[in-house]
């Protein structure tokens, strides 16, 4: 039976998502027949429903929760939390981002012009503008121009064809980037097709057919930064389907590409930086380190040129030169490179230098020095991230292939529960699916420089190591 959407979106929550909206119905009446001075019965559903997540317990439900069956009152109660829940969606989400403070500051504006305040009121646009120009919402502009044109006769010192011109160029944007995202969701409809992953020149040319179809030229500068958007949907969802060396064949092909095109050169830089990293994993889980050496010193040339947004990147590499030298048996180049990390520096790169450490050590017969590496790296302290998941599986493996006295804080089961929100996530699914077979999990690619950069290499180290996630 299909989960009703209280069950789906309940079960879902993290517990801080709970908590908040526990807090939000705190806030708020229960409606009629509830009884004053007692547990709130709505809260008694949610924890029902988080406990069992099942649709089919109606009955028992309303037994526990009014001492009889009387269904009218349960569905009743059921109808306010939905609409509750529903209120909590709407003001929890937008209020996020900057699409919230743009939509504000034009509601200000909006208010303010009804009263007759002009002048706060264009200072509010003013704001508002700028926040939508850079984060290049056209729609939120479009909207503010919209606003302006409605009052501009009541300002005489606007000029209401710059007003009209603005919009107009506005309106350009809008379209344009509808365009794309037409595009790009007429790209993944294709990809979904298994006949159209057969190798990566099936791909290439198929996306180029229909590139050519939307008048989309490569040379374009206009089109770059699509063209490279594109280039990371392929990746998705080639991994997504587990295809890793017609992964591996199409990143290679198009890394070159980018780099021998002048039109790349000035866009995207995070999309080569996010390829260069996918290579790099595949080549860890492959095996192929005899070409490794390669492509790290593309990455550092790379992140040289972003340094500034990511002065971690340098240090990540570091991290990646020593994993790739206890691949390869080169320990003395492995300790360098992990020396080298400045932990201190980057709190976040701590416990991936302990485990390295830890590795080393490993390696060289040295299993006592093992518990002291380990013992510094706090499982609460590491983020429910797919990286971070991958090195705690690693650090699990580690322990039990020395039978470490550590195993009441790294074993299967608390590593379960502190990343049991993951499977929650965007990419659950695949995140399962991992579970339940011994292949590659594909990464989350929608951030820089967290996609993609450390749990590859730490995933090449399991083996056995598969945590029973609860339902």
């Amino acid at each position: 039976m299909a989960m009703d959407f209280l069950e789906t979106v309940l079960t879902g929550m993290k517990e801080q998502e709970v908590r908040e909206f526990r807090y939000f119905l705190n806030r708020h009446p229960q409606g009629s027949g509830s009884d004053s001075g007692l547990l709130r019965r709505d809260l008694v559903l949610i924890d029902l429903i988080r406990k069992t997540g099942e649709n089919d317990k109606d009955t028992d439900f309303a037994l526990q929760i009014y001492g009889n069956k009387d269904r009218n009152a349960y569905h009743q109660l059921r109808n306010r939390l939905r609409k509750n829940l529903e209120e909590f969606l709407f003001f929890e989400n937008s209020r996020k981002g900057n699409e919230y403070e743009i939509r504000k500051f034009i509601e200000i504006a909006r208010y303010l012009f009804q009263k007759n305040a002009w002048q706060h009121a264009m200072q509010a646009l003013e704001k508002a503008e700028k926040l939508a120009i850079e984060d290049q919402n056209y729609s939120e502009l479009s909207a503010l121009y919209n606003l302006l044109i409605l009052y501009s006769a009541r300002m005489p010192w606007i000029s209401l064809q710059e007003l009209m011109d603005k919009r107009k160029k506005n309106q350009e944007k809008l379209d344009k980037k509808f365009h794309y995202l037409y595009i790009i969701s007429e790209i993944r409809g294709m990809l979904e097709s298994e006949e159209k992953l057969k190798s990566h020149i099936d791909i290439d040319y198929a996306i180029t057919r229909i590139m050519q179809q939307h008048q989309i030229q490569d040379e374009d500068p206009e089109h770059a930064i699509l063209w490279l958007e594109i280039a990371g949907l392929v990746s998705e969802v080639l991994l997504q389907k587990n295809l890793l060396d017609i992964l591996e064949q199409y990143l290679i092909l198009k890394h070159r590409e980018f780099g021998e095109k002048p039109v790349y050169s000035s866009a995207g830089n995070g999309y080569r930086l996010r390829m260069l990293w996918q290579i790099i994993g595949l080549l860890f889980l492959k095996n192929r380190f005899e070409i490794l050496d390669k492509y790290l010193f593309e990455l550092k040339y790379e992140s040289e040129k972003l340094k500034d947004i990511y002065p971690e990147m340098e240090d990540r590499l570091k991290c990646v030169e020593a994993l790739a030298g206890i691949h390869t048996r080169q320990l003395a180049r492995s300790r360098q490179s992990c020396d080298l990390i400045r932990d201190k520096d980057f709190p976040g790169l701590a416990a991936w230098k302990c485990w390295i450490q830890a590795l080393l050590a490993s390696e060289n017969q040295q299993p006592q020095l093992i518990p002291d590496f380990l013992s510094e790296i706090s499982l609460q302290k590491l983020s429910s991230s797919l990286d971070h998941l991958m090195l705690a599986l690693a650090i699990c493996e580690l322990v039990q292939k020395h039978d470490l006295p550590l195993g009441n804080t790294w074993n299967k089961t608390s590593v379960s529960e502190h990343f049991k929100s993951l499977h929650q996530q965007e990419y659950g699914h695949t995140f399962l699916e991992w579970l339940q077979h011994d292949t590659l999990n594909p990464m989350p690619v929608a951030k820089l420089p967290e996609a993609g950069t450390l749990g590859f290499t730490a995933r090449s180290f399991l083996s056995q190591i598969k945590p029973q996630i609860p339902a």
